[in-house]
């Protein structure tokens, strides 16, 4: 990467006020059911990307790129109006929420979640809107659950659940590691491996 390019990159947030990555903010809950109570950590909505590129040039790169990263079962694009809006589904195996079986803390048996991308001239958002998960058990509560992106924290009795934040943190990482991908095939960028150390 060159110096030229490397400054303007580092330029872009300063001179921003949007978000680049995404971020957690905490929210408690003091009303309805004392299961749902209590602190959570939240990942923030969405971020925005920036490319110096028409929203139809953004919205086909968008889908070049998502053709390149997302290739497993599970992944598809479910909506897509030309340079306005994409609908992207994704699975993964990474660990990105946990539950509590009587004493252990355990991941579910897969993810699959939805991104929503709305396209402008020279950016895009990028929101992620759901995030599911599968259980496989002989129970009647298998099958794919809405779980969001709150991780609860602490309990209604205050009692801390170190799960929360272990699951915030596999998300964040996660989602900003796809916005990060995306805009480096937007924005032609260099990986890490072919700059010269």
């Amino acid at each position: 990467m060159n110096l030229f390019k490397f400054l303007l990159l580092l330029a872009i947030p300063i001179s921003s006020s949007s978000q680049e990555l995404f971020t957690q903010s905490e929210i408690t809950i003091n009303e309805g059911f004392k299961t749902k109570q209590g602190t959570y950590l939240k990942m923030s909505d969405y971020v925005i990307i920036y490319s110096d590129a028409t929203p139809k040039d953004l919205n086909n790169k968008t889908v070049l790129w998502f053709n390149e990263v997302f290739k497993g079962d599970g992944n598809i694009i479910l909506d897509n109006e030309r340079g306005k809006f994409l609908r992207i589904q994704g699975s993964t195996e990474e660990l990105l929420k946990t539950h509590t079986v009587i004493t252990l803390t355990e991941g579910y048996q897969g993810y699959r979640y939805v991104i929503d991308i709305t396209f402008k001239y020279g950016r895009l958002k990028f929101e992620p809107v759901s995030l599911k998960t599968f259980t496989k058990d002989e129970s009647l509560s298998s099958g794919w659950y809405e779980r969001g992106f709150l991780n609860k924290i602490f309990n209604a009795d205050g009692e801390e659940l170190a799960e929360g934040k272990n699951d915030i943190k596999t998300q964040l990482k996660f989602f900003n590691d796809l916005a990060i991908s995306l805009n480096e095939y937007l924005n032609d960028d260099l990986n890490v491996d072919e700059v010269d150390w």
